[in-house]
């Protein structure tokens, strides 16, 4: 397959046509070698890349797992961090021993931040049941290793935290309360990120809080917490907050009142169909679509 593909390859100019043999491949049916996959230019394996990874966000019948895999081993961080990116929606558990490696041993920070962001979509697969006991622990362990490492960057601790928060364990939520109190503006706002990602009813006091923080970051974050939390208590709050003057707090508020839901919070969302505003309008109407999924699995239970 891999050789067809080339031999269609002229002067790195590839259609979409010709990126589409490389979809739903299994790993061994690509035939290529790291080798043969190094010997095209870095510009046009970054550009495949990034490519298929455009190309399977816009279909979901399209799947590009195969050749992002091979990605991966790539020599150019740049590339495997467009590589890890595409990847971020795939369930195949087979990725979890790579990825993990990846947070441990890659040479490059950059890479190995991005291994612990999509560390955190498996996570989330193991705290619902579709991983394995065993592939939790195996997530668990990179994560929790490179987030208590006082000689991590905070950028990697941060987004371990962010990506471990799923795991209702002492030490996680000890963890969430340690970056929480932590001068660092970034380790505060993963930290409130983590609040809402954690599902704990506990930290529902302090996302309250933090929705009024004088500091437009922390209300972005404690607003898409609440969502996240589900929390009913804090709608009030959100739709006062619907007047917010930062655009992007004002998104995350209507995208959470849509998650919320409720009579309350959909009369607010409403109201806000009216806008001149064409951004606004739009997340209006899918905040809408889906607090009325909400709405009506909710009629449908017994």
């Amino acid at each position: 397959m891999f050789e067809e593909f080339y031999k269609k390859i002229k002067q790195e100019n590839i259609s979409d046509q010709n990126l589409l043999m490389l979809s739903d491949l299994d790993f061994g049916e690509l035939r290529i070698s790291i080798k043969d996959w190094q010997s095209l230019s870095s510009k046009l394996r970054q550009e495949i890349v990034i490519r298929v990874s455009e190309m399977a966000e816009e279909s979901v019948d399209l799947d590009f797992t195969s050749i992002l895999r091979l990605a991966l081993d790539d020599p150019e961080s740049e590339i495997k961090e467009s590589a890890i990116a595409g990847l971020w929606e795939s369930e195949e558990r087979k990725l979890i021993p790579k990825l993990c490696d990846m947070l441990r041993k890659d040479s490059e920070l950059s890479v190995r931040v991005a291994a612990a962001i999509n560390l955190g979509h498996f996570a989330l697969m193991s705290v619902t049941g579709k991983l394995l006991d065993k592939d939790g622990e195996r997530i668990y362990t990179p994560l929790i290793d490179a987030l208590s490492d006082e000689n991590e960057s905070i950028e990697l601790r941060r987004r371990a935290l962010e990506s471990i928060s799923v795991f209702q364990t002492d030490d996680v939520t000890n963890w969430i309360l340690w970056a929480y109190r932590e001068v660092s503006d970034q380790l505060k706002q993963s930290s409130v990120f983590s609040m809402g990602k954690s599902c704990n009813p506990i930290w529902i006091p302090t996302i309250v809080e933090e929705l009024n923080s004088e500091d437009p970051a922390m209300r972005y974050e404690a607003a898409i917490a609440a969502g996240e939390q589900m929390a009913e208590s804090t709608v009030p709050i959100l739709i006062a907050m619907l007047a917010d003057t930062d655009i992007e707090v004002r998104s995350a508020v209507i995208q959470s009142l849509g998650i919320i839901g409720g009579s309350s919070a959909k009369k607010a969302l409403q109201a806000l169909l009216e806008s001149e505003d064409d951004f606004t309008r739009e997340i209006v109407q899918e905040s809408l679509k889906v607090a009325d999924l909400d709405q009506s699995g909710m009629d449908m239970r017994p």
